[in-house]
């Protein structure tokens, strides 16, 4: 299992990771990125974190 974690102080809003993520685990929410979908279906594609040019996802196994 995984875990996704955003920072919402590096994240910039520009959306590439909620557009990408092919579970919908991550949505846009006041112009942020935030986890609202259920995370026990990430399977650790990294597709977000490839896409987070500043930094600001985490994926951590578990």
């Amino acid at each position: 299992m995984y875990a996704v974690t955003i920072d919402d102080v590096v994240c910039e809003g520009c959306g590439e990771c909620a557009q990408l993520c092919p579970f919908e685990i991550i949505t846009m929410v006041d112009d942020k990125a935030e986890i609202t979908g259920d995370s026990s279906l990430c399977t650790g594609c990294e597709s977000c974190v490839v896409v987070c040019e500043p930094g600001g996802i985490a994926l951590q196994e578990y």
